[in-house]
């Protein structure tokens, strides 16, 4: 799952995003502001954010 939704956020909005999905996690991490997601189903957590790339 959560690869599937990497790969489609990708190729929808850009490369640089980062999955998720669980029940019980933490961490830190930095995002590009207005590019993170937080979905909550049942007992699944699934976040999606999306982190700096530099160009090549």
């Amino acid at each position: 799952m959560s690869s599937q939704l990497k790969e489609m956020l990708d190729k929808d909005f850009g490369s640089g995003w980062c999955v998720i999905v669980g029940g019980h996690f933490s961490g830190a991490f930095t995002y590009i502001g207005n590019y993170y997601i937080e979905i909550t189903v049942k007992d699944m957590v699934i976040v999606l954010f999306k982190t700096f790339k530099p160009e090549k």
